[in-house]
């Protein structure tokens, strides 16, 4: 009887295994009019935003084509370059390669994720402003913020600050690996680390927009007035969300995704964008607060909900 039961499991287990990855499968066409700048005569400049990219290489290549096409000047990268810091030869493969035209046409920022692992590599090739792993840039009108969610928060929290309040820039955005909320594991309901140290200075210098990663989704949530996106779907295997409690949950995707954020005078568009091009969420985020946008093309994660998460959330 337990031979038999072994025979019978494990071709289930061997045909599992030789599943495609989701970066083998064939890619979607590229919808170059949905990249388009808009023609409004008050925007600025467009930036865009993704994150850990790791193992998926010619997802990756899709995204980082896709951003050019799309015409931003500035990039946020969430962290999570490689599977493994510790192996230089990721760093080549997994990262400088695919990401080599962005880097070399645009203002690339990115901060360290968990996988990072503090290589000597992320600040060769990265060469974050000052040398250090949080730092400040600004793009008229835009500062950004890009924190270190791995090490020392307590201290960065306190360079936030005072940055925060010396700084003249009208928006502010403010970009690190590790989101305070999550309905996806590794984190049990988001990092508590970053929610201790990094929200109360958020909250109390009014910050317009948060980006994260880590979660290999796409998760948007506000929390008192403020928008946090996750933007972790830049090629990696993806995560399932609403698996656990994120109370401030508004839309969820199972998707491979990057987000691009359209800067006017009074004004910040964002859209997330599948691996085609096309939004499936956005929100325009004012100074009175996020209003969101209306799309179409609007998609949001489907699957199975557990008994204990909330059934309001994601309510429009």
């Amino acid at each position: 009887m337990g031979s038999r039961g072994s025979n019978s499991t494990g071709p289930r287990r061997r045909k599992r295994r030789a599943g495609k990855k989701a970066w083998e499968r064939p890619l979607p066409a590229i919808d170059r009019p949905a990249l388009a700048l808009p023609e409004d005569p008050d925007f600025i400049f467009r930036f865009a935003v993704y994150g850990d990219n790791q193992r998926g290489v010619p997802i990756h290549r899709r995204i980082a084509k896709n951003i050019l096409i799309a015409g931003a000047e500035v990039v946020l990268h969430v962290g999570d370059y490689v599977q493994d810091g510790k192996k230089s030869e990721q760093w080549d493969e997994q990262f400088r390669r695919p990401a080599r035209r962005l880097l070399e046409r645009t203002l690339f920022l990115g901060v360290q994720g968990n996988h990072d692992k503090e290589s000597p590599r992320y600040y060769e090739i990265l060469r974050p402003p000052g040398g250090k792993s949080r730092f400040k840039a600004v793009r008229e009108p835009v500062a950004f913020f890009g924190l270190d969610s791995n090490r020392r928060l307590s201290q960065q929290a306190e360079w936030l600050g005072k940055e925060l309040e010396n700084t003249g820039e009208p928006w502010k955005v403010v970009f690190f690996h590790e989101a305070p909320y999550a309905s996806s594991w590794p984190w049990p309901g988001g990092s508590l680390k970053t929610r201790q140290h990094f929200l109360p200075v958020l909250e109390e210098h009014r910050v317009d927009l948060v980006l994260a990663g880590h979660i290999h989704n796409y998760e948007r949530f506000h929390k008192d007035g403020i928008p946090y996106i996750i933007t972790g779907g830049g090629g990696d295997t993806l995560a399932k969300p609403e698996q656990l409690r994120n109370p401030f949950l508004l839309w969820a995707a199972k998707k491979h995704n990057f987000i691009t954020a359209d800067v006017y005078p009074g004004r910040i568009e964002v859209l997330a964008r599948d691996l085609s091009g096309v939004p499936f969420d956005g929100i325009i985020v004012e100074k009175s607060g996020p209003r969101e946008i209306e799309l179409e093309t609007q998609r949001r994660y489907t699957g199975p909900r557990p008994k204990s998460f909330p059934t309001h959330l994601g309510k429009r």
